[in-house]
């Protein structure tokens, strides 16, 4: 019998189905008694296999014989050879395609000479540019190119390893059906959206937010599953910051700004330069100030610049501190001189 070995693990299992108008052709070997010599003999004519993929040659005499099957249209790979039973496994080469040599006695039946075939299988998709890192692919979001991906089988060994193209996309070829799974490698400063947080699995993110690791996937023949893909965002800076003000009072300029949101902030510096250059910038707020936004809430502060001098232009610079050490600043060019801003910073007064 030749059948579709979906699962390609070599047996016919109850679910498989035949394979017909496949060309079997039968040999004798010749004297040398070895397959495929230049003196093997064809017995007969070649046999087509029926609906249910069945062939049989009949009216043989006794003696040693071996198979010769053809590819069937549409498939490409040869299932394991002798993984289970004679009678349910598959014997052909998978490169030759011809099975061992078989001996039949006076009255002998084999029916045991089988070949199960199946198509590679293929799997990949995309990394993107989550931007609003809801787990779901959107229009205008980005492919992100240069993501390592691996291919893991189901027992945990390395398969292939590819690196994501312009498109941010990925590709598997030529896969033996059975069990499989993907690693992405997160790109450093990045962060890996919500996993499976959509309604449609083709656009959704699927790999772990802390191992990059996708569920298992299983492969069939032929399968072509292009629905994994991973969802990653440049994480928020720690501070959302709503408005900066700087007041001109009598005893000097008083700052204020307002946050929406802190995470992970350990506090603010205020650097101030008369020349408008970063470079210049000094340091005017001593020890940090810490920040004091609840549950990832923001707060409100003020600050007064007391060394300020009314007669100098002066350009300010708002620095947040994140925990683990990263420094955000804050940069625009000074407004003209009046007495409230209510600008981005850096701000000037006088």
């Amino acid at each position: 019998r030749v059948w579709h070995d979906r699962n390609a693990n070599g047996v016919q299992d109850p679910s498989e189905p035949g394979i017909a108008n496949v060309t079997v052709t039968l040999y004798q070997p010749g004297s040398d008694g070895a397959i495929g010599g230049g003196d093997d003999i064809q017995v007969g004519t070649s046999f087509t296999t029926d609906a249910n993929g069945n062939y049989l040659f009949t009216g043989l005499v006794p003696g040693t014989y071996y198979v010769a099957f053809d590819m069937p249209t549409g498939y490409d790979a040869i299932s394991p050879q002798h993984i289970g039973t004679s009678e349910s496994d598959s014997d052909a080469d998978q490169s030759t395609r011809l099975t061992s040599l078989i001996t039949l006695g006076s009255g002998s039946i084999d029916r045991s000479s089988d070949m199960g075939v199946y198509q590679r299988a293929r799997i990949g998709q995309r990394v993107w540019e989550d931007s609003d890192h809801n787990g779901v692919f959107d229009t205008g979001e980005d492919g992100v190119a240069g993501v390592t991906v691996s291919l893991y089988t189901g027992s945990g060994s390395l398969v292939i390893t590819r690196t994501t193209d312009t498109n941010g996309d990925f590709f598997f070829d030529d896969l033996n059906p059975g069990e499989y799974y993907l690693v992405f490698d997160r790109p450093g400063g990045w962060t890996i959206s919500p996993q499976n947080h959509g309604s449609d699995d083709n656009i959704d993110s699927d790999a772990d937010p802390l191992t990059g690791q996708t569920q298992h996937i299983t492969l069939a023949s032929g399968a072509e599953d292009l629905s994994w893909w991973m969802g990653i965002s440049r994480p928020a800076t720690a501070i959302t910051l709503l408005s900066f003000r700087v007041t001109h009072q009598t005893s000097g300029n008083m700052l204020k700004w307002e946050t929406g949101s802190e995470m992970r902030s350990a506090g603010f510096e205020i650097y101030r330069s008369t020349t408008g250059s970063r470079a210049d910038a000094e340091l005017i707020s001593g020890s940090r100030i810490p920040t004091r936004g609840v549950g990832g809430g923001g707060a409100q502060y003020q600050w007064m610049d007391s060394s300020a001098n009314i007669k100098v232009d002066y350009t300010y610079w708002l620095v947040e501190i994140e925990i683990g050490g990263a420094r955000k600043e804050y940069e625009q060019q000074a407004p003209t001189l009046q007495q409230i801003w209510s600008t981005f910073l850096p701000q000037v007064a006088r």
